[in-house]
């Protein structure tokens, strides 16, 4: 074997090595940190189980029939006196209404929990009874029906004008109406003839003067 492939065939080992190394170092680091994660959990989880068991404790010698507002401040003071178990873990508690935030925080590796705590949940005070709610307001009353006569719905009782036969008459009532003997065939055929009658004599009278006249003129007695 030559000097140049035994420099390349080191080279290629030490590379190989070293990415293995590489690689065995990563798995290291992640395997710890998710045991450093795990470990942290437990620890919040603890710490949340040791608060809820002192509240608890507490609920016993409290007096039930405390108000809930009451019952939350006392369990506040409690929570804020008592120091922390577990180590690397920070406990704040903040009253929201008549509930309590309680927050647990790690710094390493950086986790956070929550819970919101109600005092009734706790069993430190009772739960308020609810008011009835004031009864609806009773339906006012329905009319009474009110009888009706049929005689004050007839319209010929109740319209006390009478009607007159010649108002209703279309040929009275209508001054524009033509009048009904100009719409009489048989009228206006005997207007024709009288007219045509007159007419005739009229001819005649006239006739039987000229000769009158004409006979004079000739010297006839």
């Amino acid at each position: 074997m030559s000097l140049l492939e035994t420099t390349v065939a080191a080279v290629i080992v030490s590379g190989a090595a070293s990415c293995s190394l590489h690689l065995w170092g990563l798995g290291t680091t992640w395997s710890q940190r998710i045991d450093q994660q795990r470990l942290g959990s437990t620890r919040l989880e603890s710490e949340l189980v040791a608060s809820l068991a002192r509240l608890h404790n507490a609920a016993g010698q409290m007096d039930p029939a405390l108000p809930c507002p009451e019952a939350a401040e006392r369990a506040l003071a409690l929570l804020t006196q008592t120091p922390v178990t577990e180590e690397g873990v920070q406990r704040t508690v903040q009253q929201r209404g008549v509930a309590l935030l309680l927050q647990l925080s790690s710094t390493e590796p950086p986790l956070k929990r929550q819970r919101l705590l109600h005092p009734i949940a706790l069993g430190l005070c009772r739960s308020q009874p609810r008011q009835a709610l004031p009864a609806p307001p009773p339906d006012p009353p329905l009319d009474p029906p009110v009888d009706v006569d049929p005689a004050t719905t007839d319209p010929a009782v109740t319209d006390p004008t009478p009607t007159d036969p010649a108002s209703t008459d279309p040929a009275t009532s209508n001054p524009s109406a033509p009048d009904a003997a100009a719409k009489d065939p048989g009228s206006a055929g005997s207007g024709t003839d009288l007219s045509a009658t007159s007419s005739t004599d009229l001819a005649r009278g006239t006739v039987a003067l000229s000769q009158t006249t004409a006979g004079g003129n000739d010297g006839t007695p």
